[in-house]
């Protein structure tokens, strides 16, 4: 707690006045982890526990003149699986004069986490008293990233883990079986390999907490009509006739696009066996866990989308294999960490998208992706970016809410738009951005600019200050000294 203590003697004496200071005690516990994504001004975590009546408080960082903050903090909080613990989150406006102003709070279930996989949700602030809304007044909402993590110090951890690494031994062994035998059928028919990977994607992806029973769409998928038909009569799949090494010209699966259609649960370890794939689309459901390794099988894709599901952990490394892809669409998951140095070996890459994840990142072999055109990094948590001149068919490039910092770095004169918006950049607007011949859109929003007196207008839709606005000829002169043909 936060609070002035009376300064005393060396032995306790307090006949003297001897002032006060004032001190702020803070206990951080681990390893339960809590990350926040999004919020209002002044989050809190409150840990409650049956045999500790004091609750631990955390807050979070300031977000000053901002109605929209997006946080990326992380908090650690020890809590027992087996108690009725709560995880409250206050949020407060800042106010250093007369003390915080309450905005609103949620109260949310430790336990229910325990099952590992990390819950992203928005949630709606209530009452000061209960957390929840008490149908009168609006208090917003805020979202949040929860994950259980467990200790892996304690005996119960370390018996749970032998028997989780006896499990996943014994899953090895059998998916190496598994594999040994997909390889002897395949040599006799690769039809019958694709037949079961798809089966196999229906049966894993069925645990849909959507209404009805799972896929929303699963035509010849299921029952007797998916035993006697042929696989590009399913829901979603394309065949189409391939030269096979040893059985000549056969109907193989290309494309296979189940997007939007409620799958839910892990990839399965067999995507990578219909070994003509050259389109894997599944995005917009509820997928969730890594991206399996196994997809460094799929030599022939080219466009992989996996949009907007809840996959976690790190893009693998052995998507740089992956020769002919052109097209990566990984936005609005879970990712985190590093991007792979093996990216740069896509040299036939125009489109990568990773927007809304948390990777802090970008390896300097980025530049090697010499046909990129588009590339989405905003909404994560980069501090920083490689030196991005040398790729020279660069067009669009979204860099907006990270926590770049310093001055805008130079780009290369083929961008015609960037997005550089609330990220923590700062110092004059340079005239290298007059080098950007080909440039329509530019915004710089939620930064820390200086911009002269004197003015400038392009032809340009710019977005200079807190709210987007067209440079009319007025202000010629700025952009004229940019090196802008106006």
């Amino acid at each position: 707690p936060k609070q002035w203590y009376p300064l005393l003697g060396k032995d306790g004496d307090d006949s003297v006045e001897r002032g006060e200071v004032e001190l702020d005690f803070k206990l951080m516990h681990n390893p339960a982890r809590v990350k926040v994504v999004k919020k209002t001004k002044g989050l809190i975590f409150k840990r409650v526990i049956e045999d500790d009546p004091r609750p631990t408080k955390l807050k979070t960082s300031v977000k000053k003149k901002n109605l929209n903050p997006v946080w990326k903090e992380i908090f650690d909080l020890k809590c027992n699986q087996d108690n009725d613990a709560q995880l409250e989150v206050v949020l407060a406006d800042y106010d250093l004069a007369s003390g915080n102003d309450f905005m609103g709070k949620v109260i949310i279930p430790i336990k229910p986490l325990a099952h590992l996989r990390p819950i992203r949700a928005w949630y709606t602030l209530g009452d000061e008293a209960t957390g929840l809304p008490d149908g009168v007044h609006m208090r917003g909402q805020v979202e949040l990233v929860l994950r259980w993590f467990h200790n892996p110090d304690t005996p119960e951890a370390r018996e749970a883990r032998r028997l989780v690494e006896e499990a996943e031994a014994e899953r090895r062994r059998i998916e190496e079986e598994l594999a040994r035998l997909a390889a002897e059928e395949a040599a006799r028919d690769p039809r019958a390999v694709e037949r079961r990977t798809l089966d196999e994607l229906y049966a894993s992806t069925q645990h849909s907490e959507h209404a009805g029973d799972g896929w929303k769409k699963h035509k010849h998928w299921t029952g007797k009509a998916a035993e006697e038909c042929e696989n590009g009569e399913r829901f979603g799949v394309t065949t189409t006739m391939v030269e096979h090494p040893t059985k000549g010209k056969l109907k193989l699966v290309t494309q296979l696009d189940l997007s939007m259609n409620h799958l839910s649960g892990e990839i399965p370890t067999t995507i990578g066996k219909p070994l003509s794939l050259q389109y894997l689309g599944l995005s917009h459901n509820d997928l969730y866990g890594e991206i399996p390794e196994s997809i460094s099988t799929l030599q022939e894709l080219v466009i992989l989308s996996l949009r907007s599901n809840h996959l976690s952990g790190e893009i693998p490394s052995c998507i740089g294999s992956l020769s002919k892809l052109r097209y990566i669409g990984l936005s609005n998951n879970e990712l985190e960490g590093a991007v792979p140095p093996e990216i740069g070996q896509l040299k036939n890459l125009v489109e990568l998208k990773l927007d809304h994840n948390a990777f802090q990142h970008i390896p300097d072999e980025i530049i090697d992706c010499s046909e990129l055109q588009h590339l989405d990094l905003s909404y994560n948590c980069l501090p920083d970016l490689p030196d991005l001149m040398s790729m020279v068919k660069l067009r669009h490039l979204y860099l907006q809410n990270n926590e770049l910092k310093g001055a805008i770095p130079a780009f290369p004169y083929t961008v015609s738009q960037l997005d550089l918006s609330d990220n923590e950049l700062s110092g004059m607007i340079p005239r290298s951005l007059g080098n950007l011949l080909e440039l329509n859109y530019l915004n710089l929003v939620g930064n820390d600019f200086m911009i002269p007196d004197e003015a400038s207008r392009p032809d340009h839709e710019m977005c200079i200050s807190n709210n987007p606005v067209r440079i009319y000829d007025e202000i010629r002169e700025f952009f004229i000294n940019l090196g802008f043909n106006v």
